[in-house]
């Protein structure tokens, strides 16, 4: 159905619709900086740098705006529920000179508005 690319391209929109590219960007944020680290200091002083959250570089900073940003603009934007079925109790009042049409379309929508009967007991 799809080609290879369009495979490709359909996991990486998913892949951003979701937040992922923050944390692509953090990843090399920490790879740059153990790389950059590692040329003054042991492996595991270069490591401990890292990740000790004390020496944030400039990627690290730009992906922790962006997140926050991002939450921002996620909680401002109202929610609304879509209501396809109102769970309102609705109430018809007829008229006395109701007409057999009208009251089988009001007997038929409310047949429809009502939960089913639960089935009868099968037995043992």
């Amino acid at each position: 159905m799809f080609t290879r690319g369009g495979k490709i391209l359909v996991a990486l929109a998913l892949a951003f619709s979701l937040g992922a590219h923050w944390s692509i960007l953090q990843v090399v944020a920490w790879v740059n900086m153990t790389v950059a680290y590692s040329q003054d200091a042991t492996f595991g002083e270069a490591i401990e740098k890292t990740f000790d959250g004390k020496h944030a570089c400039k990627l690290c900073k730009m992906v922790d705006e962006g997140k926050q940003k991002e939450q921002q603009q996620s909680t401002t934007v109202q929610k609304h529920k879509l209501e396809l079925i109102s769970s309102e109790a609705t109430i018809w009042v007829l008229p006395a000179e109701t007409t057999a049409t009208e009251f089988a379309a009001v007997s038929l929508w409310r047949s429809h508005s009502e939960p089913p009967t639960p089935p009868p007991p099968r037995a043992a």
